[in-house]
């Protein structure tokens, strides 16, 4: 799958080169970025931003309702009454994620969406892609946050962060040892 997914973004970014391009106006360098591609490539660039944040949210709203649910069902079932705090971590890490991924991806999104209606009229191909080249820097921002947000709010995750790292604990989990000794002791 992830073999797949890296051809599939490849021959995505590389779709100006197999013909679907502009030639840069006389006025315009050739390199420009903008020169180059045409405006339906930045739509379809722009529709492959917002349909992944779209993609997201519902599936993680589905997460959400389903941890809910099930939060509610041990609950009820808890003698203490208390409410599992583990769906509302959960939001918080989702939340932290989502906003992350807007952060970081909205600055190139506006900068196409304005640029495809014609609202840069004024400004060379050339200008403009300056910006674009300037916002997707943001994007690749997301890729090293991601990472950093998963370390910090998932416990699996720092605590074998913090072992290769060398922080951590190495030795075996002693609840999971402590669980396993007892069973051993009870079928004695």
């Amino acid at each position: 799958m992830s073999a797949a997914i890296w051809v599939f973004s490849v021959n995505l970014g590389l779709i100006p080169a197999y013909g679907w391009s502009d030639t840069p106006a006389p006025s315009e360098p050739a390199c420009s970025l903008l020169g180059v591609l045409t405006a339906g490539y930045i739509q379809m660039g722009l529709s492959l931003i917002v349909l992944p944040f779209v993609v997201i949210c519902v599936l993680y709203m589905k997460i959400f309702l389903v941890v809910r649910r099930h939060s509610r069902a041990i609950a009820a079932t808890d003698v203490t009454g208390n409410m599992n705090s583990g769906s509302m971590k959960f939001t918080k890490t989702v939340v932290i994620l989502i906003g992350t991924y807007i952060i970081s991806f909205s600055p190139l999104a506006m900068i196409a969406l304005v640029y495809t209606s014609g609202g840069f009229h004024e400004m060379s191909a050339y200008a403009v892609g300056d910006y674009i080249i300037y916002a997707s820097v943001l994007t690749f921002a997301n890729s090293l946050v991601n990472p950093i947000i998963y370390a910090f709010k998932l416990p699996p995750v720092r605590r074998r962060l913090l072992r290769f790292l060398g922080k951590g604990d190495n030795s075996s989990n002693s609840t999971t040892s402590g669980t396993i000794q007892t069973i051993a002791i009870d079928m004695d």
